[in-house]
């Protein structure tokens, strides 16, 4: 069961889990047409926020593993989607022994130090970072068998993620963008992320674990790779400073993966490298055609 399927990540997290030969049921409160259809994916409507229709849907399905996936834009919304909603989760896949997997965040750190291990105190600075931490901890005292899979920046090329998508357009259209200079996060490809939860299914990792790429890297310098990846003018990109915004921010939510890298076999790839390859890859196939 992957929830908050009609998300970016639950988009691209539900045909792998079915790939890898899992029914898949994937539920979403909007937006269910843009859950993947296929032989072993069904799809159901589901407001987390309704504790009693939570229940009553685990309860019907009976799930072996639960992926918590959901995402809120409203931040008005934080409270009652991830926490309250993590607590109907937690408890409803404890009434099953369901596998409980949440999606968390870098946030959860308020990015005084950086390259912070999984044992390290959560420290939110936003009130994202608090909401999160809050549902970590929901489900490691309600679940019956928690796994809280910490996570960045997620992106991917074809096509763009949402932020990637946002920064394009702004400069197709030569709209200045402000991006910041300080604030540093490890970027993961969204195929490694998947592949990384794919793995966890089994349940024979449980606990916390940081799967963000190797690559510590600012929002700006992000933007500037995604510019040249997309052959758009830099000139638009204006750098910025997160230390001097009136909101609250996560200045380095660089996070280790010792963990991660013992337990999995999947190895993400760094933003950079990955992007300067592909672009040199491609100047290699321009050359050829000339």
């Amino acid at each position: 069961m992957v929830v908050g399927a009609s998300g970016y990540v639950g988009r691209n997290l539900t045909p792998a889990i079915a790939a890898a030969g899992y029914r898949v049921l994937g539920t979403g409160l909007r937006n269910l047409d843009s859950i993947p259809r296929g032989r072993r994916i069904k799809t159901r409507e589901l407001d987390v926020r309704d504790r009693s229709a939570v229940q009553a849907l685990v309860e019907e399905v009976r799930p072996e593993i639960l992926v918590d996936c959901t995402t809120v834009s409203d931040p008005a919304q934080l409270a009652a989607v991830i926490v309250d909603g993590s607590r109907n989760l937690a408890t409803a896949s404890a009434s099953v022994g369901a596998i409980h997997i949440l999606l968390s965040t870098d946030n959860v750190f308020d990015g005084a130090s950086g390259w912070y291990a999984e044992e390290d105190p959560v420290c939110p600075a936003n009130p994202y970072g608090r909401a999160k931490a809050a549902a970590e901890e929901i489900v490691m005292r309600l679940s019956t068998r928690p796994v809280i899979v910490r996570t960045s920046l997620v992106s991917g090329l074809d096509p763009l993620d949402p932020r990637s998508q946002w920064v394009a357009n702004a400069l197709h259209q030569g709209t200045p963008v402000s991006l910041f200079t300080d604030e540093l996060r490890c970027p993961i490809w969204i195929d490694d992320l998947v592949a990384s939860v794919v793995e966890l299914l089994d349940g024979r990792h449980l606990g916390v674990l940081h799967v963000v790429g190797p690559e510590r890297l600012s929002r700006y310098e992000i933007g500037a790779l995604i510019a040249e990846w997309l052959d758009l003018p830099k000139e638009a990109l204006v750098p910025s400073l997160a230390s001097r915004s009136s909101m609250a921010r996560t200045l380095d939510g660089s996070m280790a993966t010792g963990r991660a890298r013992s337990v999995l076999t999947t190895d993400p790839r760094g933003f950079e490298s990955r992007i300067l390859a592909l672009i040199e890859e491609r100047g290699g196939e321009e050359e050829e055609s000339e």
